[in-house]
């Protein structure tokens, strides 16, 4: 027997998601509109992670050329380009776009765009069936240290 857990806990939680990918207060608040409107959280985030500029979206076929496209596109990461903060002025991707795996091609990107104070976040949709939606969506947001 399960119990749907109450809606402050499941608000607080989607509020604790949303601050983990995206510093955008936006995010955070039309996720919280979306869940005391009855609407689905996972498809306010994404569409408020796209609306941030945060998200490229990509498609389980996709290889690592596409990813470095999407990559690219995305501000946070262009803006990394341009940052002088004495690091690596740009994530050096060269070695993700040989790659055919949509999966090892992430895992390489999340590496390299480290170097530059950034992660990547795989969001898997799982469905797959909506020619309208990618399967795939990569969220770029700002590294953080995780609490231990």
């Amino acid at each position: 027997m399960t119990t749907e857990a109450p809606a402050s806990t499941e608000s607080t939680s989607w509020a604790r998601l949303c601050a983990l990918l995206d510093p955008d207060p936006e995010v955070a608040h039309e996720v919280t509109a979306a869940l005391a409107a009855g609407a689905p959280p996972w498809a306010a985030l994404i569409d408020a992670l796209d609306d941030a500029g945060a998200l490229a979206c990509l498609d389980r076929a996709d290889t690592g050329d596409l990813l470095v496209d999407a990559l690219g596109a995305l501000p946070r990461v262009a803006r990394a380009r341009l940052a002088d903060t004495g690091r690596p002025p740009a994530p050096d991707l060269r070695a993700v776009v040989d790659l055919d795996d949509l999966d090892e091609a992430i895992a390489a990107a999340r590496g390299a765009i480290a170097a530059v104070g950034l992660d990547l976040v795989a969001l898997d949709e799982g469905d797959g069936d909506d020619e309208c939606l990618p399967s795939w969506r990569c969220a770029a947001r700002t590294r953080q240290r995780w609490p231990r």
